[in-house]
């Protein structure tokens, strides 16, 4: 008796909903595997727009119809998250992206949101302001452009160690003495992709 009246709960509808596409369209399985080999997990100090940047540079090295290269994006950008990052993904409205830079737009929000990028900018400008001596955003254009000429050198630092090396960012000052922040504390500060914001 008990177990004829059990009620199933029904399994909700996707996040997202199926575009329109043709008969024959079918998704490159390497194309697939290849996303789900660079997940985003959703922790810090993890950037999501590292991962957009990936997960972009992977769907260009396919080809599609014209119509279906951004189907394809939304399709499977679910198959690039894992951990906390698929959790929000689940949590989020049943059929309430249409399309990828929905799902995109939705995606920074969630692990970039302005509060943060505010946050991290004020850090950028606390870090000018010790640097020029005095506020920064204070100084004329000239003055700025000034400050920057002389005081701060970005440079390129090409590894030679192997050829698989990718070339590092480094910031130097031309006058050291100048500044209560050495070079790899500098670039830590700078970057930080995320900081904890206080609630």
């Amino acid at each position: 008796m008990w177990e004829s009246a059990k009620i199933i709960a029904p399994t909700p509808n996707s996040t997202i909903v199926r575009p329109v596409v043709d008969n024959n369209f079918v998704i490159n399985s390497t194309h697939l595997n290849m996303i789900r080999e660079n997940k985003f997990d959703g922790y810090l100090p993890a950037d999501p727009h590292d991962d957009i940047r990936e997960f972009l540079a992977i769907c260009d090295m396919f080809k599609y119809g014209e119509t279906q290269s951004e189907a394809v994006k939304l399709l499977i950008s679910p198959f690039s998250l894992c951990d906390e990052a698929k959790t929000w993904f689940n949590e989020l409205d049943e059929e309430s992206k249409t399309s990828w830079e929905q799902m995109r737009t939705v995606f920074i929000n969630r692990f970039f949101p302005p509060s943060l990028f505010n946050h991290l900018l004020l850090e950028i400008i606390r870090i000018m302001d010790i640097t020029a001596g005095g506020i920064f955003l204070y100084k004329t254009s000239n003055q700025a452009f000034q400050f920057l000429e002389d005081k701060v050198l970005f440079k390129l630092d090409w590894s030679t160690k192997s050829q698989n090396d990718h070339h590092q960012e480094s910031v130097a000052f031309a006058n050291g003495s100048n500044s209560n922040y050495d070079n790899s504390r500098l670039m830590e500060e700078l970057e930080a992709p995320t900081i904890k914001i206080d609630s």
